[in-house]
């Protein structure tokens, strides 16, 4: 509930920058990687990005790149950089038809979670474990949602 300290607002900043930039560059390699798989798939987003205006490109023109966000999201869903998340409940809580006390640590394995929680096999299909961006594509050409992706 306190102000941070100089030390702490200073300490967070660099965790902030250095785990930004560690993250964005391990997804952006798996994505190269699945991408210099598939060079049909590399055509295919050239053209999607090819098709946009010539210039810095809008929030709202890149939200339009349905097969790139296909791309990243089906790259983050495989190869989430953090793989497991902690957390302990500030209150008791109803989890699987039991009472899990306060203050209790949970531990949420995220990659798992992506590839076996029934609402996501449901949206995204049975082979979870093969990295498939088309996927993520609906029938009328919108990217589908599906927590925690959306």
């Amino acid at each position: 509930g306190g102000k941070l300290s100089r030390e702490e607002v200073i300490g967070n900043l660099i965790t902030f920058f250095i785990a930004g930039t560690d993250t964005s560059s391990h997804t952006t390699s798996w994505a190269l990687y699945h991408l210099s798989q598939q060079p049909e798939l590399q055509r295919q987003i050239a053209a999607e990005a090819g098709a946009l205006q010539p210039g810095l490109a809008t929030a709202g023109q890149v939200a339009t790149l349905s097969l790139t966000q296909a791309v990243w999201k089906e790259t983050l869903r495989v190869h989430s950089v953090v793989p497991i998340l902690g957390f302990e409940n500030v209150e008791d809580i109803a989890l699987a038809g039991r009472t899990v006390p306060k203050g209790t640590e949970l531990w949420v394995m995220t990659r798992e979670a992506a590839r076996r929680a029934p609402a996501v096999q449901e949206v995204l299909g049975s082979d979870l474990d093969e990295w498939r961006p088309a996927r993520w594509l609906a029938q009328d050409g919108s990217v589908k949602s599906v927590a925690p992706f959306d």
